[in-house]
């Protein structure tokens, strides 16, 4: 919290500061979309049966993971 409260405060270029608030920015977006191809690939499996849903399903859960790692990583660099 408080490495947030410090943000404003540090002698940094405005430069630095808004390509930290678009990462944080497009981390976020990517963490929505990921979340949407997890259900919309379920939604898929349940409308067809396949035999490979289990690969399918296991990427989307990878992408979702990956999207938290993004979110987590572009905090860290604050």
């Amino acid at each position: 919290m408080q490495e947030l409260l410090n943000l404003f405060s540090t002698n940094r270029s405005i430069f630095d500061l808004l390509f930290k608030l678009f990462a944080i920015v497009i981390s976020i977006l990517y963490l929505i979309y990921a979340f949407i191809v997890l259900r919309q690939s379920r939604l898929m499996l349940r409308a067809i049966e396949e035999t490979g849903g289990t690969a399918i399903r296991f990427i989307s859960i990878i992408q979702v993971f990956l999207a938290i790692f993004l979110i987590l990583l572009s905090f860290g660099i604050i």
